[in-house]
Formats: structure tokens, C-alpha cells, sequence
């Protein structure tokens, strides 16, 4: 199974979400949007994030085609009305068995 690794976060200069790639190090993280070689040069674009905001990709997406990641809070169109937070619990993604077609992203547990 191929799964695509990426990561959003909220950036430390204005508080915006960005995704890409991660490094993280002593409780210390940015987010890589963009790599590249020009004239046999890497070059990329590594932004800062706070580290207490990064959500990993979990493959999916909702009724409406959105990425969905760790950490994003659902609605579920159902017969009743409440919400879900994803979650990792026991090496996996937690959705519990909800239709994703049937769910969309109203946001994100870091949101304010």
C-alpha cells in the first residue's frame, strides 16, 4: 500500500496552516512546502511552525473531497447531528466507522 507522508501545522509568524514535509528537532519545527535543484543546488522553502500544532495526513478525505488530517474535527451527516475528532490511537488513524462520504471538516482542535 502506498500512502502519501505529509504534515500541515500553524505557521509561528501569522498562525496560518501550511503543508508539506516536516522536520522537527529540539522542540523545534518547520514545515518544507518546496524542494528543488537549480544550477546543482538544493533549494527549499522551510517554513516555522509551532510544533503543538502539527497534524499528519491521514490518506482520507471527506464528502467534499478536503484532505483530512490528524487532529480535524468532522460532521457527521447523519440522523442526528455532532462531530468527531481524528485521532492516532494503536498505530492507526481513528475514525471510528463512520462513512466518510457522509462527513465534512469543520475544523481542526488547534483552530481558536
Amino acid at each position: 500500500m502506498k500512502r502519501e507522508i505529509r504534515f500541515k501545522a500553524k505557521r509561528i509568524d501569522n498562525g496560518e496552516w501550511v503543508e508539506g514535509g516536516i522536520i522537527q528537532w529540539n522542540g523545534f519545527a518547520e514545515i518544507i512546502k518546496h524542494v528543488h535543484m537549480l544550477n546543482s543546488i538544493w533549494n527549499k522553502e522551510n517554513i516555522k511552525v509551532d510544533p503543538a500544532t502539527v497534524c499528519q495526513f491521514t490518506g482520507l478525505t471527506d464528502k467534499n473531497g478536503k484532505d483530512i488530517y490528524e487532529g480535524d474535527t468532522l460532521y457527521i451527516d447523519y440522523n442526528y447531528l455532532g462531530t468527531i475528532t481524528v485521532s492516532f490511537y494503536k498505530g492507526r488513524f481513528n475514525i471510528s466507522n463512520y462513512k466518510l462520504e457522509k462527513c465534512s471538516i469543520t475544523g481542526n482542535i488547534h483552530d481558536k
